[in-house]
Order: C-alpha cells, then structure tokens, then sequence
C-alpha cells in the first residue's frame, strides 16, 4: 500500500502551478511563440526556482511530518517522526535527448517519493516510483493539433495504459499569453480515438497539471513497474523529467528507524485495557 502524502502532493502541486505561471510570463515577456520542445524545457528551470524556495523554508520536511503523523496516528508527535521527517527536499533533474523512434512519447515524467511503512514501531523507509510517458502538442495557429506520425502511433498503442497527452496553447494571435497546461490520461483508450481527438480538437477528459500530478503522487494514473520505467519512462537516452522528494543525506532504501516514544506506551496500556 502506498503511503497517503496528501501535504507533500499538495506543496508540489502548488510548486509546478507556480512554475507554469513563471513559464508563462517568460514567454509573453522574452520568447512569443515558443515552440513546444521550448516549453517542456522551461519545466525543469521553473520548477527548480520553486522547489529552492520551499526547500530553503522546511515546507516539504513540514508537510512530510503532517502526512506521517496522519499516517500513523498511534505515532503522532514523536520525535522519531519528527527527526525522519527533517531536511526532506524536492529536486527537479532533466536529462538526455528525445528518443521518440523508441518510446513513442516526448518525454518522461517520473516522481520519486518517500514511502514509508510501519512494522511494530519499526518504520520502514523505501522510495517509490511512479511513472508518465508524456506527448506533448501545441496547438497550431488554425486551431488545429499534429497528427500522430505513423511511429508514435505504432508505439504508443502498447504503452497507452501509461501514457498521457500534455497540451500546450496561446489564448492569443500574437502567441504571447500561453494557456496553463492541460492533460489527457489515455488509459483505456485506443490509438483510433488519439487520433480522432486531435483531428476534432475535442478530448474527452482534460484535466489541469494539479489533477494530473496528484493522481501520479497518488499512483492512480501511470505505472509504477520498474522495468518500464527503465526502459520507456527515463532511460537514460531519454528526455526525462524527474521530480525526486528525498533526504540530502540519501536515507537508502531499507533503512529502518525505530520509534521509541510515550506514544508507544500509551498505545500498550490502550490495549491491556481492552484486553
């Protein structure tokens, strides 16, 4: 079971909402018309800006401590909690080239977030991995949206249960005042109805970046399969754009803390009493 960080996505949530405002004005004030590779691209420089800001208040270790104290109320307030929690950060990396002849999406976007679990005061701490093959389009000036080359379409209908369509478009002529993002999950669709989409301009289920990037937090859109994530969402020849939440000092997976606490005590004499 993965653990419910509702704080943490909340606090990532409200950092890309920021850098998708920041992408935005940059683009009105420096580059009109920026082409969607320029776009994707500006993710990563916006979405650092903002996790260094977060990062240099503790808001990512606060909002931890409040998802671990929700998570284990038996442990509420200990220390333990509080000292596993401390110094947690967010970090924004985008590495390698497009390799769209081999995954068939434009990039990856994978989160890497802490997962914790309790084994009789014992936590547990792993990471967990959930991935987003993503295929960006911009909307054209006739309102129109690309078609699927031959390849993607060949590559994507084997992948469409962890694929998503990120759209990006002017709200003017001129092309300066980029809309916020918008976002089309694909599982359970065809490759038929992709395309058909994008000829009518009309998509069934658009949702905003915070609706996409709680539901991958959540792992209820995506994959979580390593090996897919290997290998189609960030290889390493792959552009990818990876959202890591993790300690500064690695905390590596397996690594056991063990509570110690009154709250411990008071949990033993609750049940003696039942008992």
């Amino acid at each position: 079971m993965i653990l419910p960080i509702p704080h943490t996505i909340a606090l990532l949530i409200k950092c890309w909402e920021a850098a998708e405002v920041a992408i935005a004005e940059n683009i009105d004030l420096n580059a009109p018309g920026a082409n969607e590779e320029s776009i994707t691209e500006q993710i990563r420089a916006k979405l650092a800006e903002q996790f260094r800001t977060a990062n240099n208040l503790n808001e990512f270790s606060d909002a931890f401590l409040a998802d671990l104290n929700e998570a284990f109320p038996d442990l509420q307030n200990a220390p333990e909690l509080t000292e596993l929690a401390n110094g947690l950060i967010a970090e924004v990396t985008w590495h390698g080239r497009s390799t769209e002849g081999t995954t068939g999406g434009d990039f990856g976007l994978l989160l890497v977030r802490p997962q914790v679990e309790d084994h009789d005061y014992t936590l547990r701490i792993d990471d967990y991995q959930r991935g987003l093959l993503a295929q960006a389009k911009l909307k054209m000036e006739n309102g129109k949206w690309d078609e699927l080359t031959t390849t993607q379409q060949d590559l994507l209908k084997e992948r469409l249960a962890y694929t998503s369509l990120v759209l990006y478009a002017y709200e003017d002529k001129q092309r300066h005042k980029l809309s916020r993002f918008q976002w089309q999950n694909c599982f359970g669709y065809t490759i038929d109805a992709l395309k058909t989409w994008k000829r009518d301009a009309d998509f069934p289920d658009l949702q905003p970046s915070s609706r996409t990037i709680e539901a991958l937090g959540n792992g209820t859109i995506g994959t979580d399969d390593r090996e897919t994530i290997r290998k189609y969402i960030a290889p390493v020849d792959n552009s990818s754009l990876i959202i890591t939440i993790r300690w500064p000092d690695g905390k590596p997976p397996g690594t056991e803390v063990h509570v110690y606490s009154s709250q411990q005590n008071q949990v033993v004499e609750r049940v003696q009493v039942y008992e």
